[in-house]
């Protein structure tokens, strides 16, 4: 099956201290193992571990389909990421979305598509 191509390519310039200092955060696609378990991290550490659920969770909620996902990185930290599942030609369906609280209130979440 073959699905429209989606490409990250959000690029967020965060200003601090009255813009004098500037953070970029990447949105890249989570083509590899270590940016996978990163992702992982970050979706146990916000998403289930609040929860006092176990630390392999996330793959009992795994849907049939190919999965597609992405994380948001700044300063070499993953803080933000999504999981979906195609389910269709054209359908794309939103598993886990996450941001880290020490990113929250930034827009790293409106920059995961």
């Amino acid at each position: 099956m073959s699905h429209p191509k989606l490409e990250p390519s959000a690029t967020l310039w965060l200003g601090f201290l009255s813009g004098e200092n500037k953070n970029m955060i990447n949105i890249k696609d989570v083509t590899k193992s270590a940016a996978a378990e990163k992702l992982d991290e970050l979706f146990w550490t916000v998403l289930w571990q609040p929860l006092g659920l176990p630390r392999n969770v996330r793959h009992s909620f795994r849907l049939e389909g190919e999965e597609f996902e992405l994380m948001a990185e700044e300063n070499g930290q993953v803080v933000g990421g999504l999981a979906a599942v195609w389910k269709g030609d054209t359908e794309l369906e939103l598993r886990h979305l996450a941001v880290a609280a020490l990113a929250r209130k930034r827009g790293v979440g409106r920059l995961l598509p």
